[in-house]
């Protein structure tokens, strides 16, 4: 299960907290996050792009996710550089 957060603006404590988050379900099971942040501006672009090239589907979105999500090991703002890197890898 992947999650997206959008943003006017992704600060870097938020985006800390997605990089290392999980949260707790209600019988005290802890469960990873896997949320990617993007700004507003970022998801336009990415989703513009999508759909003027016709390659926007749910495996577009997933590889998006995937390969955002596969760097978050980087601190968050690194990570912040790998997701805006990973959005211009997209449209291009």
């Amino acid at each position: 299960m992947y999650g997206l957060f959008i943003a006017n603006k992704t600060d870097t404590n938020t985006v800390e907290t997605f990089r290392i988050g999980f949260w707790y379900k209600a019988d005290d099971s802890k469960m990873a996050l896997q949320i990617v942040p993007i700004t507003l501006d970022q998801f336009e672009r990415l989703f513009s792009a999508g759909f003027s090239s016709g390659t926007i589907s749910p495996l577009f979105i997933q590889d998006f996710l995937r390969n955002c999500l596969a760097v978050s090991n980087y601190e968050a703002p690194a990570w912040k550089i790998e997701i805006e890197r990973t959005v211009q890898e997209k449209i291009t």
